[in-house]
């Protein structure tokens, strides 16, 4: 591939749009335009998967987004299904660009194929035939967007930069996800390491902890605890019976503290 950023073959799709609309002058605007999305900061760049086995043309599409987006992006091309599906289990793209159709498989099963490997991989179609039928069924397999040939290099980049901040929102949603379920799992097992019973109401007074000793005392698990009302285990004065399964009841004292959560959330009150 050509490291001339600037450059639009006269041959190419691209080149021939361009001369045919007199439209080079705005090519250059469509660069200096966008020279300031995430070109700089601390953002790793965005790896953008180009197939299409017209190599000209990929080349042009690595050429505008780089000459576009600078730093910001990282390229990679293949000619084929195969091809792309075998440098995405070397590489985490954040984008594809895929021709509809391709030599060896249509470009909306290679989208699929593709989602499968990167859940967050936002695909986008290119074609030169594009129908009705086609646009709505890249649609309904969960396509971003569908670029039609030939296309102007500002709906490329623009369209290409909405894909790349919506896989990245996707990926930052799932990586706060794994975080939180790490910090409740460790939450849990430090409250199951408490010789003690430990137990907690939200705002609803419904159960929301209830801790391994608890478990072991009353026999009941904390699947079948959580979400049941706890105002009648749980009071803030005097003693409470705690249930067991085998019939009867503990007498236990609890010493009550409110926790307070995210903003704007009401506090949790837990129980010792």
């Amino acid at each position: 591939m050509t490291n001339d950023a600037h450059r639009i073959e006269p041959g190419s799709v691209l080149g021939a749009r361009a001369a045919a609309t007199g439209d080079m002058a705005s090519v250059e605007h469509v660069w200096s335009a966008n020279r300031g999305v995430e070109r700089n900061g601390d953002r790793d760049p965005a790896w953008v998967l180009i197939v299409d086995d017209h190599v000209q043309l990929a080349d042009n599409v690595v050429d505008i987004l780089v000459g576009a987006l600078g730093q910001a992006v990282r390229c990679s091309a293949a000619r084929t299904a195969a091809e792309a599906l075998e440098q995405a289990t070397q590489q985490r793209f954040e984008v594809a660009l895929i021709d509809l159709h391709l030599p060896d498989e249509t470009g909306l099963d290679l989208a699929s194929a593709l989602k499968g490997q990167c859940p967050h991989i936002q695909i986008v179609i290119i074609t030169g035939d594009a129908t009705i039928e086609s646009a709505v069924q890249a649609i309904d397999q969960g396509a971003f967007g569908y670029v039609i040939k030939p296309f102007h290099p500002q709906q490329l980049v623009e369209t290409s930069t909405r894909a790349i901040e919506r896989a990245r929102l996707l990926l930052e949603r799932e990586q706060l996800r794994a975080e939180l379920e790490h910090s409740e799992r460790r939450h849990r097992d430090v409250i199951d390491g408490v010789p003690a019973f430990v137990a907690a109401l939200d705002e609803d007074g419904r159960i929301v902890v209830w801790n391994s000793q608890l478990e072991r005392v009353t026999g009941f698990t904390r699947s079948e605890m959580l979400g049941a009302m706890g105002s009648s285990i749980i009071n803030r004065v005097g003693m409470a019976r705690l249930p067991l399964t085998g019939g009867g009841h503990q007498t236990v004292r609890w010493t009550l503290a409110a926790v307070a959560r995210m903003k704007d959330e009401p506090p949790i009150t837990h129980a010792l």
